[in-house]
């Protein structure tokens, strides 16, 4: 059940897709000649701000539940399936993406206003950099938001017969004293 929370597809691809789409999104952008010089790129630029630090500030805030979360039966199932290093690669590298995307947006802020071959190049990262944050963002929020909605599922697998009988026995005892 664990494994298919985190290779829906089959592991390699999971792994790669973000990138795939990453190259597949920069070479969109260069056979529609979209550059930095294209009208409203500033607001894309604004909004690829705001949306990449409140992608940021989500990420901050399920990682503290992720860490308090640490010694329930979700996260000892993913390390009995040896899954957490493949959960902690993921989330390393959305969260990777999402500051790199937001540091090339900060900076295209002000090249933007000039012309030349450095201008080029941080423009090309940043349609590369923005497409692989995006999949990352997608596969990582997906990922997050399967364990907390399957947590009911994945919990049966962490239970022992010893804790299913004392369940019993204490379910017994409260219809007993209704």
């Amino acid at each position: 059940m664990l494994k298919k929370i985190i290779t829906g597809v089959p592991s390699i691809v999971n792994k790669i897709y973000p990138l795939i789409f990453g190259v597949v999104f920069w070479f969109v952008g260069q056979k529609l000649d979209i550059t930095y010089k294209v009208r409203g790129f500033s607001d894309v630029l604004q909004s690829v701000i705001t949306f990449s630090s409140i992608i940021i500030g989500f990420y901050s805030a399920m990682y503290g539940v992720l860490i308090t979360l640490k010694d329930t039966d979700v996260m000892v199932q993913f390390r009995k399936e040896h899954l957490d290093g493949l959960f902690k690669w993921q989330l390393y590298e959305s969260l990777g993406s999402s500051f790199s995307v937001l540091i090339l947006a900060t900076c295209l802020q002000v090249f933007r206003h000039y012309d030349g071959v450095l201008a080029n190049l941080v423009f090309m990262a940043f349609t590369f950099i923005l497409g692989w944050f995006l999949a990352n963002s997608f596969r990582t929020v997906t990922l997050l938001l399967q364990i907390m909605f399957n947590s009911s599922d994945l919990s049966e697998y962490g239970r022992s017969d010893e804790n299913s009988n004392q369940e019993e026995m204490a379910n017994q005892i409260n219809k007993n004293h209704e």
